[in-house]
């Protein structure tokens, strides 16, 4: 049945689809250094998320670059603004010090933050659910 102002209807037919729009915030952690134990850390974060069925955001204060591979030797292909997302798929890469996040499109953004003064903060968010109907599949009655 749709919702008020629309009338008796009988939805049938329909067919769910999953948005890669974010909604709600669960959790967050700051990627303050590199290194293995911060990498086992993103790994786990990002594991429980995807278990959970979440989207993994990276938020920066700080413009940061997305680059080609996981490298600071990369090609820089876009660069994020302060205050801008990006989302993860959970594939991390330890190089040196540094940690990479796999975006979305297939890029890659450093999380750590080698001087410290823009760390990619981390948070969990719920996937958006969407319903498509086709105006064949809605029986007013």
């Amino acid at each position: 049945t749709l919702g008020a102002g629309v009338g008796a209807a009988t939805v049938t037919n329909t067919v769910t689809t999953t948005a890669t729009t974010a909604t709600q915030a669960t959790t967050t952690i700051i990627v303050k250094e590199g290194g293995a134990s911060m990498a086992q850390k993103v790994a786990l974060y990002i594991g429980t998320a995807a278990a959970a069925d979440q989207l993994v955001m990276a938020h920066f204060n700080g413009p940061r670059n997305i680059r080609e591979a996981p490298s600071l030797d990369s090609n820089v292909v876009e660069e994020l603004n302060p205050g801008q997302r990006a989302q993860l798929t959970g594939e991390i890469r330890q190089e040196g010090n540094n940690i990479f996040g796999k975006t979305s499109d297939g890029n890659w953004v450093l999380l750590n933050s080698p001087d410290g003064t823009n760390p990619a903060t981390l948070s969990r968010v719920q996937k958006q659910q969407t319903v498509s109907v086709s105006p064949g599949d809605v029986k007013k009655g």
